[in-house]
């Protein structure tokens, strides 16, 4: 089954929260589309829920529910920040990266709050967005996508790179 959504801007992002049946949607405009798919009939409906404007000037590049509450997490430029669901209410809005401004390259929302690479380190962030750790290593250098794999208590994170920059760094 496709659901066709005619957008204002084009949609860059994609997520599905499956507990709740909510599909976002972040588009290059910098607003954050969230829609309920619950089945209304046959076929299932594809309902509007409304809009978040992220008030910033960036496309929304990165977005994801968080697993243990209400909470859509989204990267623009380079801030990250949280809204409850389903009012979309900002609870938190932080730089990724403050010192450089530099933006998140994933979004792994996790019981305590983000994992959150970017393209030198990974940061951890609590609920609010405060920096709880930074994790800095040789082989992170040039990070441009990542993903989370396996679940706790060994989760694995994948980090892809460009050809040059993977050569120069051992894996760690």
């Amino acid at each position: 089954l496709v659901h066709r959504i005619a957008l204002p801007a084009p949609a860059l992002v994609a997520c599905y929260e499956p507990h709740a049946n909510l599909v976002c949607l972040g588009g290059a405009d910098g607003v954050v589309r969230t829609y309920d798919v619950r089945s209304r009939g046959a076929p299932p409906l594809l309902h509007e829920l409304g809009t978040i404007d992220t008030c910033t000037s960036y496309a929304v590049s990165l977005a994801a529910f968080d697993p243990t509450e209400e909470l859509l997490w989204t990267s623009s430029g380079p801030y990250i920040s949280s809204y409850s669901l389903p009012d979309g209410f900002a609870t938190s809005v932080f730089l990724a990266d403050a010192a450089r401004r530099a933006p998140a390259v994933g979004l792994f929302p996790y019981a305590y709050g983000l994992v959150a690479p970017s393209h030198d380190c990974v940061r951890f962030f609590g609920k609010g967005g405060h920096l709880q750790a930074t994790v800095r290593a040789a082989g992170l250098a040039g990070v441009g996508a990542s993903a989370l794999c396996g679940a706790p208590p060994a989760p694995a994170l994948v980090v892809a790179m460009g050809p040059s920059a993977a050569s120069a760094s051992p894996s760690i």
